[in-house]
This record gives structure tokens, sequence and C-alpha cells, in this order.
């Protein structure tokens, strides 16, 4: 299972995730492959000292954004030989997490690929908004005629209580 721990700041909250023999998220009840974290929360990816990343070499933990951006983090050796590295998101969206390794024979390999799923957080002059917030009715442009009457348009549903349109 995931550890997460929360913090009472605005830092988030820090996820301690154990990777698998084969550098991969295992299994865990309620997991969909994908794991959700929230927009200032940061992960620390553990793999086992013996598993197959680690047995010819250093593993590199590779992450790639929604678009394309990829990066390498090379994971350290604890004294009780695991392997650890820290990422934290730059940005709310989805990204995917392999370990690259080395086999046997000196070619480099990627694990499976999972998912994180970085949450966007609400913000208004810097604070934090729940979700609950956000009271939005969509309307097409189309539909509140020239946009010099927009505000007019949408007097109503100002007065309804929508703060997004």
């Amino acid at each position: 299972q995931p550890q997460r721990e929360d913090s009472s700041d605005m830092a988030g909250c820090s996820w301690r995730l154990e990777l698998d023999d084969e550098g991969c998220l295992p299994n865990f009840d309620g997991h969909d492959g994908i794991l959700r974290i929230g927009a200032h929360d940061s992960v620390t990816f553990d793999i086992p000292g013996g598993s197959i990343p680690t047995l010819f070499g250093d593993p590199v933990l590779v992450v790639v954004s929604e678009i394309g951006e990829r990066t390498e983090l090379s994971c350290i050796q604890k004294p009780l030989t695991e392997y650890t590295v820290e990422w934290t998101p730059p940005m709310p969206g989805p990204y995917k997490f392999c370990v690259r390794y080395t086999e046997e024979e000196g070619a480099q390999v990627e694990s499976r690929q999972d998912y994180i799923l970085v949450e966007p957080q609400l913000q208004r002059h810097g604070l934090a908004l729940s979700e609950k917030a956000l009271a939005m009715q969509t309307v097409l442009s189309v539909c509140l005629g020239p946009m010099e009457n927009w505000k007019a348009s949408l007097e109503c549903q100002a007065q309804a209580g929508y703060n997004a349109i």
C-alpha cells in the first residue's frame, strides 16, 4: 500500500511507494492502475535491494509528462541496500513512470509503465479552495449573443450563486 504522510502546510503530502521486484507499482486494494496525488505532494520511490532493477547497476526513475517531457532521476542506494529517489511533480496532470536499469548482458531496459495523476488544486489569491467552493454553470458563448451583452445576460446566474461560467 502507498503510505501517505500529511503535512499541515501548503507543501502537501509526502507519499512513499515501494516498487515490486520488477520496478513496477504493486497491485493493492482499490488500485485502478493510476495513483492519484495532490498538486503539492511529493513521492518517494523505494526499490528493494536485490530486485531485478538493482542487480547489475543503479536504477534510474524515468517520469514522462503528458506533453512528452522526460525527467530521469538517479536512484540513491541506502545503507540497507534499498534504492530510493524523490520526485515532486512540476505541475498537475497525468504522468507515466518506469524504472530504467541494466540487464546482465549490459542492455538498458525499462520496466512496465505505471501512471500517476497529479490532481489540480483550486486557488484564489493564493489560498487553497475546496472543489465544493466552485459553483459552475456551462453556457455556450454562442447562446449569449454579442459580447457587449454578456454582463447583463449572466447577471441572473451570478445572483443565483454561480461563481464560474
